[in-house]
């Protein structure tokens, strides 16, 4: 039986997701998520920023438009979640179908649509990260995971988490092992690996085959809504194995924000914050790293996720 959703169910949602997981309990809720990217929107003006060029110029054919739609909804149909502008099902900017796994998931992109209400601005997808998480998932991940694993695999000999400073700058040092080394443990155990590391002038560190191995059999095992995650995380902080240990949950969103912007805050601790810079590079960082680990919340809780990583890792 099909089964709809109305709008009251997704004024709903703060309280449907509070607590859902310790991924996200320092935001605790999908509309503090959208607070945090309508904020972010007002710092960066109309520039548009998604992970892919292809999405970011369809995204481009929206932006600004008038809200089109009254109420927004979701409905199960075939397996899937649908959401539905005045009962027409919403596509993807290729228009392939948005069909999402889970009701919570729908219900959160459907929120980001619902609060696009700015009659002047119109409508922002710099202020729906899900959405473009989805998309990217649903439009360029399905089709071809093994672009999206490359792409992540061409971080490991550069990842800023091996990247150590020498002992003469000890106060660096210290955050950099208090942040990066539990990582590089986490990932030398869990893969069964052996991580090089480098405090040297050198661009890029070699790993053997078998390293390199082991961490691309567990990305090719992983499902498309976890590698689209992945693949934001590691762009927003240059780091693969940071990627990795927060899809995995093994750190928290603070935890990953500040290893993701370890040197840069040590650098604004000596030399202070550039208001309308810093700021809007902090806000971006932590709408991007949230979202991630926002949807990979509302498809899996801990128990599924655990399973997930062991499937990944033995398979």
């Amino acid at each position: 039986m099909q089964s709809v959703y109305r709008r009251s169910r997704i004024f709903a949602l703060n309280s449907r997701l509070n607590g859902i997981s310790s991924m996200v309990e320092t935001d605790g809720s999908v509309q503090k998520l959208v607070d945090i990217s309508i904020a972010r929107s007002k710092l960066l003006g109309e520039k548009i920023q998604s992970v892919d060029s292809s999405v970011q110029n369809i995204h481009q054919t929206i932006a600004g438009r008038r809200r089109f739609y009254k109420y927004t909804d979701i409905k199960k149909e075939d397996g899937g979640y649908h959401i539905l502008f005045d009962g027409r099902k919403l596509k993807t900017p290729a228009r392939n179908a948005l069909s999402l796994p889970s009701m919570e998931l729908a219900l959160a992109v459907a929120a980001e649509w619902d609060a696009q209400t700015d009659t002047r601005k119109g409508i922002e997808p710099i202020t729906m990260p899900l959405m473009t998480l989805v998309s990217t998932c649903i439009d360029q991940i399905q089709p071809n995971p093994n672009i999206i694993i490359r792409n992540c695999m061409k971080y490991l000999p550069t990842d800023s988490a091996l990247f150590f400073t020498s002992e003469s700058d000890r106060l660096l040092l210290s955050k950099q092992k208090q942040y990066y080394s539990p990582i590089i443990r986490w990932a030398n155990k869990n893969f069964q690996i052996k991580l090089e590391v480098t405090d040297g002038m050198v661009s890029r560190i070699e790993h053997s085959d078998e390293t390199i191995q082991k961490i691309a059999s567990f990305l090719e095992n992983m499902d498309s809504y976890s590698l689209a995650a992945l693949q934001s995380v590691t762009y927003e902080c240059k780091s693969l194995l940071i990627a990795l240990a927060y899809i995995s949950r093994y750190i928290s969103l603070d935890q990953v924000i500040a290893a993701s912007r370890l040197e840069e805050e040590f650098q604004l601790e000596i030399w202070g914050v550039v208001e309308g810079g810093h700021d809007m590079d902090r806000l971006n960082n932590a709408v991007n790293l949230s979202s991630a680990g926002l949807m990979m919340s509302l498809l899996y809780d801990e128990e599924t996720m655990k399973s997930k990583i062991i499937n990944w890792r033995a398979n």
